[in-house]
């Protein structure tokens, strides 16, 4: 078999999907209450608001799903870290399997886009695939997931992107179909990312035009623009007034002097 017929498989057979619920959680000495974040018929992902349980720790489980009766179910914590828990359900057990099952069908019935979504879903990659990030826009990424996620660039192949994980690609080659699910990664080129592309003929013109191109300054709207007032000079005080000269000639009343003109008065 050749290098580019060979393939990664998702070992699921069904995908998670993001949910929202309160959770509990029971071990033999220990009570925990959060909330679910992802659901798949094998097991969930809890967040909690302090340290989950050990590792291989056997739980009693409630699901409390919003307009669904309490689902009681068994699991075992398969892995941990500050604030998250991974757990798998005893799916060994016909009834927990049935529990888990019909809860992740009845979710997905209600959402019809999912629905289409995890039927379109790939379930094999080959080794010659190419993977583009996306954004994460706030999504919280788990340790395997910030790892794999960090190492994609623009179209990483599966193989390169095995070569540079190394050793531990066996405990992480399931990631990227996680980062396809959670639409954190593509197998197409996002177009903003070819519009922005200096090397891709349209991106590069579209580029340039940005750069080029200066916005023509806006004329008021039905009137023409206002003279600027006169600038008043600076570090002086403004100039006093002309004195205002008289209008005609003085009239003087016969038998009368000026009052206020300093002559002598009369006796």
């Amino acid at each position: 078999m050749t290098g580019s017929e060979e393939k990664i498989r998702d070992r699921r057979s069904n995908g998670r999907i993001q949910v929202d619920f309160p959770v509990e959680l029971r071990d033999i000495d220990f009570a925990f209450r959060g909330s679910a974040v992802d659901l798949s018929p094998g097991g969930v992902k809890v967040r909690l608001a302090g340290a989950p349980p050990l590792v291989n720790t056997d739980l009693d489980i409630v699901l409390r799903p919003p307009g669904e009766p309490a689902i009681p179910v068994k699991g075992r914590v398969m892995h941990g870290r500050q604030g998250l828990a991974g757990i798998a359900f005893a799916v060994g057990d016909p009834e927990i399997f049935e529990a888990a099952l019909n809860l992740y069908e009845s979710i997905v019935m209600r959402d019809p886009k999912l629905a289409i979504r995890l039927k379109l879903r790939p379930t094999t990659l080959t080794f010659a695939q190419r993977i583009w990030p996306l954004a994460l826009s706030g999504a919280t990424l788990t340790g395997p997931e910030h790892w794999v996620w960090g190492r994609l660039s623009g179209g990483t192949t599966i193989a390169d992107l095995k070569q540079a994980i190394g050793a531990e690609w066996a405990h992480v080659a399931y990631v990227p179909f996680m980062l396809l699910e959670r639409n954190l990664a593509a197998l197409t080129e996002p177009a903003a990312a070819a519009d922005d592309d200096p090397g891709n003929p349209i991106g590069g013109l579209l580029q340039r035009m940005n750069q080029e191109t200066a916005p023509l300054p806006r004329q008021p709207t039905g009137s023409r623009p206002a003279a600027p007032l006169p600038r008043q000079p600076t570090g002086s005080r403004p100039a006093a007034p002309l004195p205002r000269q008289p209008t005609g000639p003085e009239v003087t009343m016969p038998g009368r002097k000026p009052s206020g003109s300093g002559w002598p008065r009369s006796s």
